[in-house]
């Protein structure tokens, strides 16, 4: 029985790592897609300081 317990939460545990990671790099891709449509609509220097605040804030989660 114990064993059994340990496996579920290694199990949950992994589960629960991976859906971060996956989480981090979705919230990261998101910053280049909100580039190329600030790039369309604004200037350069705007842009590029909104990308870098996004993508320092996407990393530290």
């Amino acid at each position: 029985m114990r064993i059994v317990a340990i496996i579920i939460v290694t199990a949950v545990a992994s589960w629960t790592v991976a859906e971060s990671a996956r989480a981090q790099s979705n919230s990261c891709k998101q910053c280049s897609d909100q580039r190329r449509l600030c790039d369309a609509n604004y200037s350069g220097p705007t842009c590029q300081t909104e990308y870098e605040r996004c993508m320092k804030s996407c990393g530290k989660k």
